[in-house]
């Protein structure tokens, strides 16, 4: 058999799964609009209609078989098999049930995961932040959340910032600064700064100023370092998050903590 023969299948197969991907964030954003409690948290979020639109936020709720019922047959097999939803034989069910949704986008800006982050009944059964799994179109440790809206931005200031949560990169992305991305889990990658050094060469590491954040630092500044960065590490804040820190400095002064990130003097 020819190598041709060999792609083609294997390219309508990861075609067709962007389609799935495409259909489920469609309608998760049309949900968002359609749940009293979701979208409230939205706005107490901070979360403006220009970020939700740009960063395709949605919803799903927690009746995922209804939620999905009116969805083509061969769109719901291939969302079981990249894992967004599940058969319980009675009824469909997804992990990402009861919580609003950040889509995951390729560089061509194809869905290839979805972010999930409850907005009650956290619990470490139920925790803060969940990825889809790992597929034929999606690898966490390559993936980086915002990276097609920051993209330009990042090559034109030739510096990325990097936060933990997706509510930090919309916030900042909202607030005016945009060449800013969040791994999909807590610290980067040796694959996912190789990705960004080929467009930059500075890199801020803004992490939450808790326990796991310090240890997303300390992971990620050395891999940063033997790739070439010149690292900066945002100051100690008093508040814990970059959202919270937009809420209480100004962007004069966010602006200046950047700049300054650069002095950092390892320990």
């Amino acid at each position: 058999m020819s190598s041709v023969n060999l792609i083609i299948p294997a390219l309508n197969s990861a075609e067709n799964l962007y389609k799935a991907m495409d259909n489920f964030s469609q309608i998760s954003k049309e949900a968002l609009y359609s749940s009293k409690e979701a979208l409230q948290y939205a706005v107490q979020r901070g979360l403006q209609q220009e970020g939700i639109s740009e960063f395709g936020v949605g919803y799903v709720p927690s009746d995922v078989d209804t939620f999905v019922r009116y969805l083509d047959i061969k769109i719901k097999e291939d969302l079981l098999k990249l894992g967004i939803i599940f058969d319980h034989g009675s009824k469909i069910g997804s992990i990402l049930n009861d919580r609003v949704v950040f889509p995951i986008y390729n560089v061509k800006g194809r869905v290839i995961s979805f972010s999930g982050r409850a907005f009650s009944g956290i619990t470490p059964d139920n925790p803060k932040y969940i990825n889809t799994r790992n597929s034929q179109i999606f690898r966490k440790s390559i993936a980086l959340f915002g990276f097609t809206q920051a993209l330009e931005h990042i090559i034109s200031k030739k510096c990325c910032i990097v936060v933990e949560g997706n509510m930090d990169v919309v916030s900042l992305w909202q607030a005016g600064i945009r060449n800013v991305i969040a791994p999909c889990g807590t610290a980067l990658t040796f694959q996912q700064l190789a990705i960004l050094k080929r467009i930059c060469d500075s890199i801020v590491l803004w992490f939450d100023d808790d326990e796991a954040g310090q240890k997303a630092f300390k992971k990620s500044y050395p891999i940063a370092v033997e790739l070439g960065f010149k690292v900066g590490r945002m100051p100690n804040q008093q508040w814990k998050d970059p959202d919270e820190v937009l809420k209480n400095k100004s962007m004069d002064e966010i602006l200046l903590d950047i700049d300054y990130s650069f002095n950092y003097i390892p320990e």
